[in-house]
This record gives structure tokens, sequence and C-alpha cells, in this order.
């Protein structure tokens, strides 16, 4: 299943992995708190990498996976920001895959970040809805990722 990580660098391929961490501080900082739903729902959806219509999400998700601890590890020690990190991997995408690539990688990013967003609200019925912190948060991780 390693296809696309061979057109990567080691650092481009970490910076690749971090993208869906960086979502999931982004959401679950928005309340200043982290909740047991927001892990579970980001875990979910690494778990769930093959379920992702793009092969480059199906690669990077399933690399985090399998081989989380080390990856968060490195993910802990790095000194890029959030706005910063998804702003590389905006550039990274923008330079190394094929445009609609790009787009789906982005795009599969949002849907995690609104995915986790979601996990720990919910409205009147049990209808999922957002707050207010965490729809802004997932407004400034589409800027950064210029998905917008």
């Amino acid at each position: 299943m390693a296809y696309f990580r061979q057109f990567y660098s080691m650092d481009e391929w970490r910076t690749l992995q971090f993208a869906p961490l960086w979502v999931f501080t982004a959401i679950s900082a928005a309340d200043k708190k982290v909740s047991k739903k927001e892990v579970t729902a980001l875990a979910k959806e690494i778990a769930e990498a093959h379920l992702y219509k793009e092969p480059l999400v199906q690669e990077v998700l399933g690399s985090v996976g399998s081989d989380f601890e080390n990856v968060f590890r490195q993910y802990q020690a790095d000194s890029r920001d959030v706005m910063r990190g998804l702003g590389d991997v905006a550039d990274l995408l923008e330079s190394k895959a094929e445009a609609d690539q790009a787009k789906n990688f982005k795009m599969a990013m949002l849907l995690m970040g609104r995915n986790i967003a979601e996990a720990s609200s919910k409205g009147l019925f049990g209808k999922k809805k957002m707050g207010d912190n965490e729809k802004a948060a997932l407004v400034l991780v589409a800027a950064a990722l210029r998905a917008v």
C-alpha cells in the first residue's frame, strides 16, 4: 500500500502524517478541552482510512494508524503550530500532488475536522451539532489548508 510515500521525502511524508493531528488539535482546542469523544472520533477516522475515496488519504492515515505512537511523539516534538503546519501541508500538496489529489486530501481533512467537532456535540433529539467555537476552528483549518 506504500505507493504515494515514495514520491515524498521523509520530512514531507511526516508533514502529511501530521495533518490529521493538526486538524484534531485545532478542533479539540476550540473549546479549551479535549473530550474523550473527540479522541475516539480521531481514532475512528484513522482506523477507517480505507473508507476515504482518495488513495493518498488512505495511505497517509493508514501509515499514521500503523505507527501511531512514533508519529504522535514526533508530532509533539515538532515546532510548528497548527496554522503553520497546515499551511505547510497545503504548500506540499500544491507543489507535489496532482490538483484533484490535493483538493481531495484537503477536503478529507475538513471532513475529519467536522466529524471530530460533531462527536462531542449533540443538539436537539440527538442530532449532531457543532458549537460556534468548533465552527470557527474549522474555518481556520480550511483557510490554512487553502481549501476554500
